[in-house]
């Protein structure tokens, strides 16, 4: 994603002074949370943040959506019928 597009949406087109090298500091801190495992990059066009889908929360939900959906009969089960009392 570019750094302006970044800069725009964490500071919700109003950055502040020298926004790009809070832009910077921020990117340095993700990486430090993410650690080694987390390949990212600075682009001429942006940064890249090269992670696993089902290491981020909505594509690993939409997995096990998936997955459950097939782990289901496709029918719905049948209702009970209500027993008649006496």
């Amino acid at each position: 994603m570019g750094a302006q597009r970044l800069i725009d949406e964490i500071w919700d087109g109003v950055p502040p002074a020298r926004a790009d090298n809070m832009l910077q500091a921020l990117v340095s801190k993700l990486r430090r949370i993410l650690g080694e495992g987390a390949a990212s990059s600075a682009e001429p066009a942006g940064y890249r943040l090269a992670v696993e889908p089902a290491d981020v929360d909505p594509w690993a939900f939409q997995d096990l959506v998936d997955r459950g959906r097939r782990a289901v009969p496709r029918r719905l089960p049948q209702r009970p019928r209500p027993r008649h009392q006496p």
